[in-house]
């Protein structure tokens, strides 16, 4: 399998690349590490400053594989022209990818800040899960089994969510996890659905439809999780 790490040599993205080294030597995954090379539309003009340029983050990139390589898990690197939403994205398509991991924050052009986040963008649009890393400790705590992830699920019976509870699953199998599954429900709707007579109500739930919700998710989540 593989873990794609969406890297611009950042501080955040540089401490955020530990997580997926943390996960690859446990999983014994083949880590990707990927930047990408933005065009600006001046390279020919200016073709000595583009090959600079590329040598430049070649050796990072060369750089980044040294820090990260452990001894369980193979660590490779590409860099790839294009946006770098685009790029991992791209990436991911590649087949046997478990996760794309990025930064929450780094670097970006002024444009992009405008119509989301790198972060946001290729969490939308990956096939596959993204994690992105807001502080790593945890995380890395967690792959080595010092500590259990706590997780919480927001769950709403749609396909989505079934997925999410899915993967929830195979973090499990990661590490230790101490989970909880949430359902916010709108009582109308719930009322409609569960055919319960009488008066509806806004601000919460009747016990008996309460206690209905409560039940089907305990016992959804049970089938799911163990």
């Amino acid at each position: 399998m593989n873990l794609i790490f969406g890297t611009d040599f950042s501080e955040p993205s540089r401490q955020a690349g530990e997580v997926p080294a943390a996960l690859a030597n446990r999983l014994k995954d083949t880590l990707w590490i990927v930047h990408a090379l933005e065009h600006y539309g001046l390279e020919p003009l200016y073709p000595a400053a583009q090959t600079a340029i590329v040598a430049d983050l070649e050796q990072r990139l060369d750089q980044e594989c040294e820090r990260l390589k452990s001894a369980q898990s193979r660590v490779r690197r590409e860099l790839i022209t294009g946006g770098p939403d685009e790029v991992l994205i791209q990436k991911a398509q590649v087949s046997d990818t478990r996760l794309v991991v990025v930064s929450s924050l780094g670097r970006s052009k002024p444009g992009r800040w405008l119509i989301g986040s790198i972060a946001e963008r290729v969490a939308e649009g990956c096939r596959v899960p993204t994690l992105v890393v807001r502080e790593s400790p945890s995380l890395i705590e967690w792959s080595r089994n010092q500590r259990p992830l706590r997780i919480l699920c927001a769950f709403d019976h749609s396909a989505p969510a079934e997925a999410a509870l899915s993967y929830v699953r195979e973090l499990r199998r990661i590490g230790p996890c101490e989970v909880i599954v949430t359902y916010a429900n709108w009582p109308p709707a719930d009322k409609h659905r569960l055919g319960v007579p009488g008066p509806v109500t806004l601000e919460s739930n009747r016990p008996e439809i309460q206690a209905v919700l409560e039940r089907d998710l305990r016992e959804h989540v049970a089938t799911v999780l163990g």
